[in-house]
């Protein structure tokens, strides 16, 4: 008898549908039995939101486990795949676009935000989500596993609100990732940035940009999301 919980329900879609989906593709043929099954360490929370996604058709497979909202930029994939030399290739669940999938259901179902402004994946890849109003987006946000990178996240924000507004930082600077992130919230004017974690945890930061090519970054409640105050 399949599980009642979310968590159940998504093990049983993993082992029926979209494992044996991902590794089908004709340009993987991966054998199932490389699939780490302890790595299914999502919480109940994230797992019924993804499937609420999936199963109202706000994001599907366009083939072999690519999956897509309305306004993506790109793909996402649920697996992470190991070393290629080992046999069967090593498959682990990617945490990050579960939770990412989770936010498009949230997005439509408990803030107002239609299906066909939504997307997955930014150009330049800087942001996991987006929301848009007409051409612009209005929301960007960023899936973290942990709430520990959550607050490193905000705390580099804040760093560079209070220094430079365009930090320019190699690729060995542990504050790189974060700053790609902010350099293009500044290049776009978003006004509203959403940090998401696992287990419904999340963080809605209000923008404000100067004239003079700075930025501030301002905690706001989950209300900053609701499409009817976002979109103008």
């Amino acid at each position: 008898m399949t599980n009642a919980t979310a968590i159940g329900r998504f093990r049983d879609r993993i082992e029926t549908e979209l494992l044996p989906t991902f590794c089908n593709d004709a340009a993987r043929r991966f054998d199932t039995a490389g699939f780490a099954r302890p790595s299914i360490t999502i919480s109940d929370f994230d797992a019924k939101h993804f499937l609420s996604a999936i199963d109202a058709g706000l994001v599907w497979d366009i083939g072999g486990g690519r999956y897509r909202a309305p306004r993506s930029e790109a793909n996402e994939q649920l697996f992470w795949e190991g070393a290629k030399a080992a046999i069967p290739r090593p498959l682990t669940l990617w945490l990050e676009p579960v939770m990412t999938i989770g936010a498009v259901a949230r997005l439509h179902f408990d803030y107002g935000w239609p299906a066909e402004d939504l997307g997955m994946q930014s150009k330049g890849y800087a942001f996991d989500l987006m929301a848009y109003d007409g051409d612009h987006v209005v929301i960007a946000g960023e899936v973290k596993k942990s709430k520990r990178e959550i607050h490193q996240l905000l705390a580099h924000f804040e760093e560079f609100s209070r220094s430079t507004p365009d930090p320019q930082l190699s690729t060995e600077d542990k504050r790189f990732n974060s700053a790609q992130k902010w350099r293009a919230l500044l290049a776009n004017q978003i006004p509203i940035f959403w940090a998401i974690g696992p287990d419904g945890y999340t963080h809605a930061l209000q923008m404000e940009y100067g004239a003079d090519g700075s930025a501030r970054c301002n905690a706001s409640s989950n209300e900053a999301l609701l499409h009817s105050h976002a979109a103008r």
